[in-house]
């Protein structure tokens, strides 16, 4: 009877042993997803490392000049804008957009978009400072800036320089050529530019955010009830935990009979439980770059719409993102085969131990 109940506590220990390495694979595999996906850090610290801030204004500049080679004719650009290359571009936007500001904007930006996403009943606001791109537009920064526009542009001819004139003196400055005038006139019109730029920055807010209230009181209701049950489905993985945690218990309730045995049964299933976080961690890391050379075999990734760079530069972040969350599973995983393997270890060295004091102490038997 007694080798009953050892066989059966002995086989629901394995099947606690069995569930628990997948459940708490599963689990921890989820936990670690929802930790990343869910914080600010793990973007910020992305586009941090693909140096996307200070790339910011070549990206903007590619793209600017691929969607206007993109669109039907009549449309894109106005026509004294087209006439610059994507290098004139860089110079000007590197002007008057600085890494830092740019920087700081975008992680108000991430912070604000989490908050929403994580409080139900908070309203989207995205509030965005126009501080420092003002005080740039205003001064010599802008100044260049509008130089550049200018210097892009042919050289006026005298008819186009006489219809400049007479525009100006009648105040009528519709339908004006766009041209270059020449150096001596650029540098005695500097202050007239200075004031057109004064007068600009005077009609830009210092913030400018963006409301996204629904139109409707059930499309409202719809979006608060999709981020309430999201919350819901985030406590229900942290409350997840608790399963294999329980797994674990038993296992060493219905298995262990001794110290030897409570290292290997609970050493085996973390052993296992880290080796299959690292297969994970590994496939992980791997993923992206399998998936851009499935789909794109030339190394060059297309989205409609988008300039090569700036999707080049969302794959990167992307592989950033991925490779942050293999980095954590694979730290975890370690930790759980060294864990296991300790386990393990002391189990074996105590029953050696165990038996070679035995060996000692040889058992006479009563006369």
């Amino acid at each position: 009877m007694k080798s009953c109940l050892n066989a059966f506590s002995t086989l629901l220990a394995v099947l606690c042993a069995f569930l628990f390495v997948f459940l708490a694979f599963f689990t921890l595999t989820i936990f670690i997803a929802d930790r990343l996906l869910f914080s600010a850090g793990t973007y910020k610290q992305a586009l941090r490392g693909q140096h996307v801030y200070d790339r910011m204004p070549e990206l903007i500049a590619e793209q600017v000049i691929y969607q206007d080679q993109h669109t039907s004719s009549g449309e894109g650009l106005a026509p004294e804008l087209k006439r610059l290359t994507q290098s004139d571009w860089e110079i000007m936007l590197s002007e008057i957009i600085t890494p830092a500001a740019l920087q700081t904007q975008t992680e108000s930006v991430i912070d604000q978009l989490l908050v929403y996403i994580n409080t139900p009943g908070q309203a989207l606001e995205l509030k965005v400072s126009l501080v420092d791109f003002k005080q740039k537009l205003d001064g010599e920064e802008g100044l260049r800036a509008t130089m550049q526009i200018i210097n892009a542009q042919p050289a006026c001819s005298s008819e186009e320089w006489a219809q400049i004139v007479s525009g100006a003196q009648s105040a009528q400055f519709q339908d004006l050529p766009y041209c270059r005038p020449s150096a001596e006139i650029l540098a005695a019109s500097e202050p007239y530019l200075r004031d057109a730029l004064h007068q600009l920055v005077a009609s830009i807010p210092d913030e400018t955010y963006m409301d996204n209230t629904p139109a409707s009181a059930s499309r409202a209701t719809r979006t608060q009830d999709s981020r309430a049950d999201l919350k819901r489905v985030r406590r229900y993985i942290w409350l997840s935990l608790c399963i294999p945690a329980g797994l674990i218990l038993l296992v060493a309730a219905f298995g262990v009979r001794s110290l030897t045995g409570c290292g290997l049964w609970l050493g085996i299933p973390l052993l296992f439980t880290g080796l299959l976080t690292f297969l994970t961690a590994l496939a992980t890391w791997m993923l992206p770059g399998w998936l851009i050379a499935r789909n794109a075999p030339s190394d060059k990734v297309s989205l409609e719409g988008v300039a090569p760079g700036v999707t080049q530069m969302l794959v990167d972040v992307g592989t950033s993102i991925a490779h942050s969350a293999a980095r954590t599973l694979g730290i975890l995983a370690i930790l759980l085969i060294l864990l296991g393997l300790g386990l393990i270890a002391a189990g074996i060295l105590f029953g050696l131990a165990t038996r070679s004091t035995r060996k000692d102490y040889p058992y006479y038997p009563p006369a």
